[in-house]
């Protein structure tokens, strides 16, 4: 038996984050509170920085399901209740 709760990740690629509503606004943010508030927004768990990785990879995008060449972001999903009321309506659980 572990003692340690297995941390589940979100991957959120660039391509999603173009199609942020605020991504034009945020970008445009000199330090990384723009980046942060969009992967936030996004469902990765900011607070836990120790657990976010960027790469430049093919993968496939969560919001078109189309195979992409650019960037990503993997960071621990968010827990807070805001994200589990939004997962809900969305999804119904």
């Amino acid at each position: 038996m572990s003692f340690f709760k297995e941390t589940e990740y979100k991957v959120v690629s660039v391509s999603d984050m173009l199609n942020h509503p605020n991504f034009e606004e945020l970008s445009k943010k000199s330090d990384e509170e723009g980046l942060y508030r969009i992967l936030w927004d996004m469902g990765i768990d900011i607070h836990n920085k120790k657990e976010l990785e960027y790469s430049y990879c093919q993968h496939r995008s969560d919001v078109t399901k189309k195979v992409v060449h650019c960037g990503r972001w993997v960071g621990a999903l968010r827990k807070d209740d805001e994200w589990k009321r939004i997962m809900y309506m969305i999804r119904g659980y």
